[in-house]
C-alpha cells in the first residue's frame, strides 16, 4: 500500500510555510532595528524588552502555536490550509504594524525583507 503524503508534504502548503518565514525574518528584521536604535526597546503591545526577551517569546510563541495547531488539525476542527491562511494574515499584519514604526523613525519609505 502506497504511503498517503503528509499535509505538510504537500506543494502548497511548503509554499505557505516559505511565505510564513519571509514574514517572520522581515518581523525580526525591524525588531533587530528598534533594538539596535535603542537597546532598551519594549514592544508597546507586550512590553518585552531586549534581545533575550525577542528570543524566549519566539521560542514559546512557536511552541504554543505548534501544539495548538496539531490539535486542532488532528482533531479536524481546521484544515492545514485554514490554519496556513490565517497565520499568513496576522503575520502580513505585523510586518505592516512593524514597518510603519520602523518608518516613522527614519522618516522615509522602508521595505522590511
Amino acid at each position: 500500500m502506497a504511503r498517503q503524503p503528509n499535509y505538510m508534504e504537500t506543494p502548497e502548503f511548503q509554499d505557505k510555510l516559505r511565505r510564513h518565514i519571509e514574514l517572520l525574518h522581515a518581523i525580526q528584521t525591524g525588531i533587530r532595528f528598534l533594538l539596535d536604535r535603542d537597546p532598551g526597546y519594549a514592544d508597546p503591545h507586550t512590553g518585552a524588552a531586549g534581545a533575550k526577551h525577542l528570543r524566549v517569546g519566539i521560542t514559546n510563541a512557536l511552541c504554543e502555536t505548534s501544539a495548538l495547531q496539531a490539535l486542532l488539525i488532528e482533531k479536524g476542527v481546521i484544515t492545514p490550509d485554514e490554519w496556513a491562511d490565517k497565520l499568513t494574515a496576522l503575520l502580513e499584519a505585523e510586518k505592516e504594524r512593524i514597518t510603519l514604526e520602523v518608518r516613522a523613525i527614519v522618516g522615509s519609505d522602508v521595505t522590511l525583507l
